[in-house]
């Protein structure tokens, strides 16, 4: 197994009975995924620090750039997602979490 860059992190969770090898493999799955859509774990990292900015910013401050950001995000979280569930039982409130390294 590839040891994936840490610029970001991945955490299944809310997911109990998963053994630590399933709970690796799955968040493995949606990082691989993920920087598949994206390019590279500092692309990842670029969009997240983009994100996680928005959360400021008044609606009408947005540029048409930072929404775009924003579908790819969106989209590329909704691909991560299914390969990252991709084996598993669907869970109720289990959610991969993603956050800056």
């Amino acid at each position: 197994m590839d040891v994936l860059d840490t610029t970001y992190t991945v955490a299944l969770c809310d997911y109990p009975g998963l053994t630590q090898a399933e709970r690796t493999a799955a968040e493995v799955r949606f990082a691989v995924a993920l920087e598949h859509q994206f390019g590279s774990p500092d692309d990842i990292a670029a969009t997240l620090h983009t994100i996680d900015s928005l959360e400021r910013v008044e609606p009408e401050d947005v540029s048409a750039h930072d929404l775009v950001a924003l579908q790819h995000w969106v989209r590329a979280l909704g691909i991560a997602r299914l390969a990252g569930y991709r084996g598993l039982a669907p869970r109720d409130g289990s959610r991969f979490e993603v956050r800056l390294g």
